[in-house]
């Protein structure tokens, strides 16, 4: 089952280029981070690859470095808290203080929704993070979820 649905997402990336299949790989990586990475340096480690390489993927993918982390964290959270009753995704983020938080929600179209309401679809669909449309695409349907309507629907 995990091959057939590892060799789905290949393909699925695949036919969005080099440029966004390597941006979406490296922010799908970031989501099964065992720990919240809070810098670029600690994603790039995960991601298996230099700081610098990390941002040419993210600036060939037209997407700010800093804008995919911060997504990556949100989805993150959003997938490490899903399905347990209860659970806030805000607490599966490592965050220093309540400002930290509040720009990240609101980065991420969250701000003022409560969190049972919030979803991969919302965020996806609401961020306000400088991200290409074409990468957010190719992100969403690599995960599965239905990805945001483009600009004319």
């Amino acid at each position: 089952m995990v091959t057939s649905q590892m060799e789905h997402v290949a393909a699925t990336l695949r036919t969005f280029g080099p440029s966004h299949e390597r941006w979406a790989r490296a922010v799908l990586v970031a989501l099964h981070s065992p720990r919240d990475l809070t810098t670029v340096a600690s994603w790039a480690q995960v991601a298996g690859a230099s700081e610098t390489r990390l941002r040419t993927w993210c600036r060939l993918a037209r997407s700010r470095t800093k804008a995919s982390l911060d997504l990556a964290r949100i989805l993150r959270a959003l997938l490490t808290t899903s399905g347990l009753p209860g659970a806030d995704p805000a607490d599966a983020l490592d965050v220093a203080d309540d400002r930290t938080l509040r720009s990240l929600l609101r980065k991420a179209g969250l701000a003022g929704v409560p969190p049972s309401e919030w979803s991969i679809g919302l965020v996806l669909r609401g961020h306000r993070l400088a991200i290409d449309r074409r990468a957010i695409t190719a992100l969403a349907l690599a995960m599965g979820v239905d990805p945001p309507p483009t600009m004319s629907e």
